[in-house]
């Protein structure tokens, strides 16, 4: 399925939080903080002391991609990005393939934002700063395209990816996507 462009102009706008959150994203990667070759940062936008009980609600998030998500959250403080292996033993989870396919449903879910890479720090040319943006509710689709650039072309990527929960969620994604644009085509149809 290709998701077809949309009327830009019934977009609704960023969040103020959203953009201030950019605003760090790109303050982090100024400050040249990389020291490796690749660093992979997460961070968490402040919330409510305690977990979300959104994130225990979602529908579409099984067991084992809620427990990825906590096992995130805290790993936050430390505005470094966990390996695989450590999220799974945070999260009980034996597997780095169910650790990558967790992920990969928080993402196309939008409780995860790839942030791409805000550039290379000017204090160790060669290097790249990824940053995932964690989120305490799944982020408007209007938010995650500001923050996560290759948010669409992800979700058309993990039609294929190996797991077919993933499959399953992305194409969920797609049509409720799908549908949302065939609704302000309509509305922007009704004004004229």
């Amino acid at each position: 399925m290709m998701l077809r462009k949309g009327v830009s102009d019934s977009l609704p706008t960023v969040a103020r939080r959203t953009r201030e959150l950019k605003q760090r994203i790109q303050a982090l990667a100024s400050r040249g903080a990389a020291s490796a070759r690749t660093r992979r940062v997460l961070i968490a936008e402040p919330g409510p002391p305690g977990w979300p009980e959104r994130v225990l609600r979602d529908p579409l998030l099984d067991p084992v991609d809620k427990m990825v998500w906590i096992a995130l959250r805290q790993s936050a403080v430390r505005q470094r990005f966990p390996s695989y292996a450590r999220i799974g033993q945070a999260a009980n989870v034996s597997s780095k393939s169910t650790v990558s396919r967790a992920i990969a449903i928080l993402r196309a879910t939008r409780w995860l934002a790839r942030c791409g890479t805000p550039g290379t720090p000017k204090s160790n040319p060669g290097t790249s700063l990824v940053v995932y943006a964690l989120h305490d509710a799944p982020l408007p689709v209007t938010d995650t395209l500001y923050l996560d650039a290759g948010y669409l072309s992800f979700l058309q990527y993990a039609q294929a990816h190996p797991h077919a929960r993933v499959r399953k969620v992305v194409r969920q994604i797609l049509v409720s996507l799908e549908e949302r644009v065939d609704a302000g085509i309509r509305r922007a149809g009704n004004m004229r």
